[in-house]
């Protein structure tokens, strides 16, 4: 009984102090520090505990909320999950997108390099969010897996386009390319997870070998069918 006291206490300490923090904001902009408290506390809890094993209480617990205002923010869990999942998605594509395109090198292989190496290196940094992003979402519902399948195209479109911009007189066959891009992307991921779950033990630049060499390799069949 004792503890369960304590945690009360401990919990309304944590809105009060929240609620001090939301003064000289309106309506709408303690709404979106509280989303954003969620969202931290989301990828902190998913991202250690694992989505299964996790549940709004404890999401909330971590934010220092009470679950009424998880529900002003998001429908469900999975719902949050979508959201951390859709934003940080969209992030490493731009940093990705940003390296390739920012490269002080002509070279397709080294602007691809480039690209891997912010994404890898975003992973190792981030670790709670690889987890949520390549292990957490798998399996979770059919509506989680077509967002991931849809993102997987995304990254793989990117792919391709980049290949089209260095080779435009080159005929990749679109459908073809595509799927083998996706099988691509897929490789890349899987790659992260095996370095992820040996806790990065692997140095980057092992780590940035093998995936460059997919990519070189895949390349090069592909602009020979072209």
């Amino acid at each position: 009984m004792q503890g369960k006291s304590q945690d009360k206490a401990e919990k309304e300490q944590g809105e009060i102090a929240a609620e001090r923090s939301y003064k000289g904001l309106n309506t709408s902009e303690r709404k979106a520090l509280r989303r954003t408290q969620l969202m931290k506390a989301g990828i902190d809890v998913m991202g250690s505990k694992g989505y299964a094993s996790c549940s709004c209480k404890m999401i909330c617990n971590q934010a220092g909320l009470t679950e009424r205002y998880f529900y002003q923010s998001f429908a469900n869990r999975e719902a949050l999950l979508q959201t951390i999942y859709q934003e940080h998605s969209e992030r490493i594509m731009a940093l990705i997108s940003e390296a390739v395109m920012n490269g002080e090198t002509d070279q397709l292989a080294l602007r691809v390099e480039l690209g891997l190496r912010a994404f890898y290196q975003d992973m190792r940094e981030n670790p709670k969010i690889a987890r949520i992003l390549y292990i957490e979402t798998s399996g979770v519902s059919p509506e989680m897996d077509d967002l991931v399948a849809s993102t997987t195209h995304g990254f793989a479109i990117m792919f391709i386009e980049l290949l089209q911009h260095y080779y435009p007189d080159k005929h990749l066959g679109v459908d073809d390319a595509e799927l083998v891009a996706i099988g691509l992307v897929g490789g890349v991921n899987a790659i992260l997870v095996h370095w992820l779950l040996s806790n990065f033990e692997m140095p980057l630049e092992s780590v940035l070998q093998s995936a460059s060499f997919m990519f070189k390799s895949v390349s090069a069949s592909l602009l020979e069918r072209g």
